[in-house]
């Protein structure tokens, strides 16, 4: 994920319209993130693949988002 802007994004995250809580990544709190650079933040860690939907809620313009998948 990225920012094409000098502030902060704050980007609320919804899993299967759940707030992102036992199954978030080191870079989420409460449900969120701050996105202030260009790197591969960690939104959703999974011990054991699933399908679902991720909503990536950005609380203003500027949030550039890449996909990056590991694992089995």
């Amino acid at each position: 994920m990225g920012n094409t802007t000098d502030k902060p994004i704050q980007v609320n995250l919804l899993l299967n319209g759940e707030k992102v809580i036992a199954e978030k990544g080191h870079d989420v709190v409460d449900s969120s993130m701050m996105v202030n650079r260009d790197t591969i933040y960690q939104v959703v860690h999974l011990t054991q693949p699933q399908s679902g939907l991720l909503q990536v809620i950005p609380s203003a313009a500027g949030l550039a988002l890449y996909t990056v998948t590991f694992g089995g």
